[in-house]
């Protein structure tokens, strides 16, 4: 039996609060580490610092050094350890950050990248001039450097695509929910507690979040709901406005802030909540809907980018840019007990679309096909 491969896997992400990236390369490892232990090791390379999350089951952890700086630390050991010979292929996860140019990288097919999205260059005002491009050159060096990329929609492939250029193949791997399951009970339709719908992610502008807010301002203000919102995430205040806005919520007693929470509490929130407010306007798959949905919670969403990839017809759709059409889908979560129970099952059978485990696979083939062939 031929020895196993072995994988280094680039596990900073681990470091940081557990986000989207690092729930998705956990989500992704646990599923591969477990249903191909005789083919591949997987090994974590970090900074010697405390987790924020296990890592997955299987895995091997290799923490190397340590500085307060993350990209010396990359360039100190990451680049070293990419010369060895005995490195099979090194995953660089979280949009590429590959600390090496195809020039410096002596084996380039060694490396693969997944690029979740290439957002900054389609959110209006989030990079210019310069900045702009140098993350261009970036990108595209990192893709050059790369056997093969994987991102998480057929959105973000088309974007990548749209704006670079690779002699290799682009391979959709799409996430699923990590969050536990809320076994044994259907969601509470009314709250025990106070009523409430959800939001989470992080807070910005592109997400939504003030249209979410004014809804609920507008709803309240006219007496037709009672439900708070309440909201998850890192409490990040992106703009003055903002800011004020998020001042007059919470002093009405409309909006509260829990900041990040464990998964097993948000699946709790989800599993117990009105419905998940995902307003976004641009994502490159959109995680949220998609847990929310394994718990049993409607959802209200955008028909934009990535977004109806996970939602399918499972969701109610609004356009953000009409607020009497988001505050009126509110309502009907707010009031219509059928309309509620209809999305929830639909939403159940929607998630079950979306597997670690055939991500697993395509990873797999993957691998096969551009690494170790």
């Amino acid at each position: 039996m031929p020895s196993p491969h072995t994988i280094y896997l680039d596990a900073e992400c681990f470091i940081r609060p557990f986000g989207g990236v690092a729930k998705a390369t956990w989500g992704l490892y646990d599923a591969f580490c477990h249903k191909y232990a005789d083919d591949f090791n997987v090994v974590a390379i970090r900074r010697s610092q405390k987790l924020q999350h296990p890592l997955p089951k299987g895995m091997k952890d290799l923490p190397l050094g340590y500085s307060p700086v993350r990209e010396i630390w990359r360039s100190l050991i990451l680049t070293p350890l990419s010369w060895m010979p005995n490195v099979h292929a090194i995953h660089f996860p979280n949009n590429g950050r590959i600390p090496f140019g195809t020039s410096n990288f002596p084996f380039p097919r060694k490396a693969f990248m997944t690029l979740h999205d290439v957002l900054p260059l389609e959110v209006d005002g989030y990079l210019e001039g310069e900045r702009r491009e140098r993350y261009i050159k970036r990108i595209q060096d990192e893709i050059d450097a790369c056997a093969f990329v994987m991102t998480v929609s057929q959105y973000s492939k088309s974007q990548i695509l749209r704006h670079f250029t690779s002699r290799n193949e682009i391979v959709v791997v799409p996430n699923a929910s990590t969050l536990p399951k809320k076994h044994g009970r259907l969601p509470l339709a009314l709250s025990e507690t106070q009523p409430y719908f959800l939001y989470t992610g992080r807070y910005e502008a592109r997400k939504g979040i003030d249209t979410a807010i004014e809804a609920m301002i507008a709803l309240h203000e006219r007496q037709a709901l009672t439900s708070q919102l309440w909201l998850t995430g890192q409490i990040h205040y992106f703009s003055d406005d903002f800011e004020a806005l998020v001042k007059k919520a919470t002093d009405l007693g409309i909006i509260k802030e829990l900041g990040y929470v464990s998964d097993e509490h948000l699946a709790t929130l989800m599993h117990e909540s009105r419905g998940l407010l995902y307003l976004s306007r641009s994502e490159g798959f959109g995680l949220p809907p998609l847990e929310a949905m394994t718990q049993g919670c409607p959802v209200i969403a955008t028909n934009l980018t990535a977004i109806p990839e996970a939602c399918g017809q499972a969701v109610l759709y609004v356009d953000p840019d009409h607020p009497q059409q988001v505050q009126h889908a509110i309502m009907q979560l707010e009031g219509n007990a059928p309309l509620r129970m209809e999305l929830i099952h639909k939403g159940f059978k929607q998630a079950q679309s979306f597997s670690w485990e055939a991500s697993a696979d395509i990873l797999a083939r993957a691998l096969r096909q551009y690494v170790f062939h």
